[in-house]
This record gives C-alpha cells, structure tokens and sequence, in this order.
C-alpha cells in the first residue's frame, strides 16, 4: 500500500519540471539541463514486450515484459504495466511473441581452446593446425614428411608447425619401433620447430621446439601443456592485447548461441589470465567467466602449494571470478572403470592404462595429496575430472581421510559443495556416497555420444546402466548441472572444422547437424537419443529439470545463483530470445531450437539478423 502523501514515479518527475518552470527568474537561470533531469528520472534503460518471459524462478512464473534499470532486472509484468514505464531513453526490444529465458550457463568450457584453434590462424599463421588424417599409424607417417615439408615452404623454416594426428592413436606418439617419435619429427625437419598431438593429451616436440622450449620457459611442454603454454607463452609471446582479441573473438561467438556464462580453468599459462584481466578491466568481457585454480597442480609439489594458497572462492568482478581449485585432468578417459572387460585382450589393454592413466587418483600421487592438502586447508575441489567410477572412489578416499585426520568435518564438506565434472562411467552403489559428501556432478551430452557406444562394445549392454545416470542422481538427492565442454559452433573453415576440429576433437558420434546451436545439449538429456539409438531412456529427464541444468543450478554451483540463473528483480539482466516455445514443442524438437538475441548486463551483444 502506497504511503499518504508520496508520489509516484511519473507525480514526482512532473512535480520537478514544475519547480523549475514556476520558479522565479534567478532560480531559472540555474535550471539543470533535459539530460540532467533525465538522469534523475526513475525510467527502465531496457524493455523487453511482447514476449513469453519464462523466469525460471523457484515458482516457474511467466510474465508478457520485463524492465531493466542499469544492468538489473527491476520489473516484470504485462505488456501495458511495463511499457507505461518507458522514459525519453528507454531501449525497448518488441520480442514477438518469441520465449525469453535466462541467459545459459555452460559451466565446462574452454573458449580458450576452442578460439585458437578456430581464429588463431588469423593472430599467428604458425596456429593453423596442421591436420593428417589416416586409418593407421603408418599412414599417418607416409604422410607426415610432405606435409610438414609443404608448411615450411609455405611459412618459412623458422615459424612453428603444429601438427595433429587422429585422437585415437594417441597410444602411439611413443618412443617405440611402431610409433611415432622425436626422432622422426628431427629427421624431417631438424631446424623448424615441430609439435605433434594425438587429440587433447598426448603429444611432443622436435628437439628443436624442445630446446625453445627450455630457452623461453625452462621445462619441456608435452601433452596439452603444447596448446596452453607454447601456444600462449611462445607463440602468441604472453601478449594480454593479442591474446584478449583472439579470446573476444571466440567469447562473442559463444554469445551468439545463448550462452551468457562460462566455467573454466583459464591459468594454465599467465598469458590467458592476463588477457582475461585486461578484457575485464576494460570492459570488453562479452561473456561471463568463471574460473577454478588448477597452477598449482602443474608444479612438483601440489600438496605444499595448496597448504600455502589462500582461500580466494568466490573473490573477482561480476564477468571474472573464481570458484574453487582442482586439477580438471586428474582422471582422464584412459583410465578404466572396475567393469571386468568383455574379452583378454580388452582386459589387458585395460591392465595396462591402469598401470599408466590411473596413477594420479593412487594415494602416492602428487595429484591425489594436492587434492587432499586443499581440502584439509578448507578449499573447494571444483572442475576435477572423475570420468570413471576408480575416480570417484578416490575422491571418497580424500574426504574420508581428511574427516579421519580430524581437518575438516562432514558438514564443511557438504558446505563447500565441492563439483566434479563428466561421471561417464559411474556405478549405481556410488550415487548414495556422492549424495551423502553433498557433491554436484556436471554432465556433457557429447561425452554421453562418445561413451555409451564404447561401453556397450567394450563391457557389454549391462554396463550401459553405468553411464550418465543423470536422473539417478536427481532421485538419490544429488545435484547436477548441464554443459558442452566441446566447441558448439562451427569453423570458418571447413576444412580445419571437418578434420582437426571433428575428427581429432569431437566425439565422431555427435551428430553434425547440432553444432552452432546451445540446444542439443539440452534437449539430448531430455531424449537420450543420437543418431536414432536412445540410451538408457530411465535416465531421462523432463524439459523443465533440463533448463533448470543449464540456468538455475550452474549459477548456483558457481557461486553466482544470488545474481544469475533466472530473470528476477535484482538480477543481473542476462537473458536470450529463441525462435520457438520450449515449453510446448515435440521433446525431439529442442536440438532444433535457435537462439535469437542474446544480452548480458541489459546489453544485447548479439542479434540475429532475422530478428
């Protein structure tokens, strides 16, 4: 009820003008200007009208418009409740009867991968990625010498030539008779600096990039430490302009298809901080950033540093801020799950990446007492991969052994509310125990394509029940969120796309029809289907859960649900506009859905132009 004796909004703004224009003329000649009674004026910045305005709030509310003052939400209502509170400068968007959600959170991505992979050929040509393809490790070696030869006459001897082979003859890049090694990087270019990689993980340098290598950061860079340091630390020189242009470049692309936030680790190499820091500072983020501390692992004595870092979560602006620390690659898709393979030769096979990708989750591991150490020192484990039910069971370890060293309690676990990412191959008898540690569990479609096909062939169609169980994580009382961890959109390229970024990078049985759009990966956990075969369909979920996966309970994991995740008053105003009603359509349909316009803060960073 309205105070006796106040004023509305619009009584009070005429109430102003009237002091001004009845004043006497000594007072009138020190009349503010229009732009600064304008400035005093209560009026929204932004309208959004004609629309299905679905807020996703706890009581899933739906609303005709929405009004945004600064970079909050400050009213919803019906069309004529809110456009009669447009002012002289008030942006108003008609959104044509479209749906309005809050902006998606993807909240495991790593736009600093995918960006140069995609746009660093147009900041350095050493970063068009030199792809060959073949069915075996021979065929790739028949190739491998004219086609670095080719580069090097192309750019020149002394600029970088990275190279990719085929993600799954990874097992290959070996000092081994039947691999590929250094010395056959040195043979065919002994004075060109040469880095060669099987998918994410795996990879080398010549003795030429090697010896740069230790000149420019003092250690030899294998694996992904190829695409972050050398890149970023080499390459690219740690330029924070360079490299903030190039991650502007991916970030706005993000934005075209919805997604208003990403979660990722960014520090690898100082470089991608700084660059992060300085589009931050200068107002430029298109996109929100939240990241998890993971340097520490890269080191020799993770436990020591953990022991000594202080407890920054949550700390940064609104567009750049942290959310817990873990080592994202601490159990990696090498490493088996305790399902007995179906045949010998896949039990051994399986002995053998046990011996080798399983090392880091064993008790002795640098990687397991620099989790351990951070979880005694009361820091949140966040971003940390357990892929494989062996994972899980060693984050389990960790806690009980932090709880019997008397370090932390049960409860301050449960509080943290610690996050673990992919669960791609989880036993049902481990639901319950993540439940009861009050853990979250962030899940990919792109990894459901990719696993569920190898379990079944590998351990058996019984094993396809251990696969992303997502809703037995809802009804056991655990929390989960939704993401891509994959580049959604689609290379300038076509080339570059169809064979480095597709071949060496995607899940060869993710459709390739549901790339350049956010939805597939909602509306997939809502099917289970691909390519026509619906896995598990006891595993699905209903629509809204799905939404709430990718919106509600992200921003909650990462820290932001105060501020994000649905479209309330005193909210930040992220929000997109899609071309069709996601409440209402086919289930089937939701892969099929396109994002329209996209604002972050009250601003529209992206348009569609058929809107």
């Amino acid at each position: 009820m309205k105070k006796e004796g106040t004023l509305s909004t619009a009584s009070t703004w005429l109430a102003i003008v009237m002091i001004f224009l009845l004043a006497p003329a000594k007072v009138q000649a020190q009349t503010p200007s229009m732009a600064t009674l304008e400035k005093l004026a209560v009026y929204p910045t932004l309208i959004v009208h004609n629309g299905k305005i679905a807020t996703m709030d706890q009581n899933l509310a739906n609303h005709q418009a929405m009004a945004v003052r600064g970079n909050k939400i400050w009213k919803l209502g019906t069309d004529q409740e809110i456009k009669e509170l447009a002012g002289p400068q008030t942006e108003l968007i008609n959104a044509r009867g479209r749906t309005v959600l809050p902006g998606m959170i993807d909240a495991h991505s790593h736009p600093h991968l995918w960006g140069l992979w995609q746009w660093g050929g147009q900041y350095d040509e050493s970063l068009i990625p030199l792809y060959i393809p073949g069915k075996t490790i021979a065929e790739v070696a028949e190739k491998l010498g004219p086609a670095i030869r080719r580069r090097i006459q192309q750019n020149g001897p002394e600029k970088w030539i990275m190279v990719a082979i085929p993600h799954e003859m990874d097992e290959l890049l070996v000092e081994s008779p039947e691999g590929l090694a250094r010395a056959d990087l040195d043979r065919i270019a002994p004075d060109t600096p040469v880095a060669l990689t099987a998918g994410f993980f795996t990879g080398y340098a010549n003795s030429k990039a090697k010896q740069i290598m230790l000149d420019k950061l003092g250690y030899e860079q294998t694996g992904l430490r190829i695409w972050y340091d050398t890149v970023y630390g080499i390459i690219l020189g740690a330029d924070p302009q360079k490299i903030g242009d190039m991650l502007l470049h991916e970030l706005k692309e993000t934005a075209s298809f919805g997604v208003t936030t990403i979660a990722s680790h960014s520090e690898e190499n100082v470089g991608i901080y700084n660059a992060l820091n300085l589009l931050d500072r200068q107002g430029r983020m298109p996109v929100r950033w939240a990241w998890n501390h993971q340097s520490g692992f890269l080191g020799k004595d993770p436990a020591e540093y953990y022991k000594l870092l202080g407890n920054f979560l949550g700390q940064g602006s609104d567009y750049l801020w942290n959310f817990g620390v873990g080592y994202e690659g601490w159990a990696s898709t090498g490493c088996p799950p305790t399902a007995p393979a179906k045949t010998p030769e896949l039990q051994e096979r399986d002995r053998k990446r046990i011996q080798g990708a399983c090392q880091g989750i064993l008790p002795q591991s640098k990687y397991y007492q620099g989790h351990l150490a951070a979880v005694e020192t009361g820091l949140r484990l966040a971003n940390v991969h357990a892929m494989t039910d062996r994972a899980l069971d060693a984050a389990f370890r960790i806690m009980e052994t932090a709880i019997r060293n008397k370090s932390t309690t049960l409860e301050q676990i449960r509080d943290l509310k610690m996050g673990f990412d992919h669960a791609n191959i989880i036993r049902p008898d481990q639901i319950p125990i993540f439940a009861h540690y009050g853990f979250w569990m962030n899940f990919q479609a792109t990894q459901l394509a990719s696993t569920a096909p190898g379990v079944i062939e590998d351990y058996g169609e019984q094993y396809l029940k251990w696969v992303m169980p997502v809703k037995s994580f809802l009804d056991a009382g655990a929390r989960i969120f939704l993401s891509s961890d994959a580049h959604i959109g689609l290379a300038p390229d076509a080339d570059t796309e169809e064979v480095f970024i597709g071949e060496s990078l995607w899940s060869n049985n993710w459709p390739r029809s549901y790339r350049n759009s956010v939805w597939p990966w909602v509306g997939t956990w809502v099917t289970r289907e691909i390519n026509g075969r619906v896995y598990s369909p006891e595993e699905r979920i209903d629509r809204i859960t799905a939404l709430r996966a990718w919106t509600n309970w992200p921003a909650e994991f990462l820290l932001r649900g105060d501020r994000l995740g649905s479209l309330e008053p005193g909210k930040l105003a992220d929000f997109i506009v899609i071309d069709k009603d996601y409440f209402s359509i086919p289930e089937r349909e939701i892969v099929n859905i396109n994002t329209l316009l996209t604002a972050v803060d009250g601003r529209v960073v992206y348009r569609s132009p058929i809107f």
